[in-house]
């Protein structure tokens, strides 16, 4: 079944991009959107001698970051969650 498009224009910084999200994804976009206005104006009020390019460079490394950051923890709770499965196991054949 395929999904229904909307088209939808995001602001970032000052231009505006036409995209095409599925309904289901929509509001996710905007909240996307808006956070990462919210960072690059952040990062623009801070130094403000950046150019727009240097903004938006830095702010997609401190969302790759956060995202490489995201993954380890993941891994680590997969880690977790198989050694305590192990563990219980253990345990069950004990009893």
């Amino acid at each position: 079944m395929d999904s229904v498009k909307n088209k939808i224009d995001v602001q970032i910084l000052d231009r505006l991009y036409p995209l095409e999200v599925e309904e289901s994804n929509r509001k996710a976009f905007e909240d996307t959107v808006n956070g990462l206005n919210q960072r690059l104006n952040l990062f623009r009020s801070r130094y403000s001698n950046k150019d727009k390019q240097d903004s938006l460079a830095i702010v997609a490394l401190q969302l790759a970051a956060e995202l490489s950051e995201l993954k380890i923890k993941l891994e680590n709770a997969e880690q977790a969650e198989s050694i305590l499965d192990r563990l219980n196991g253990a345990l069950d054949n004990l009893v």
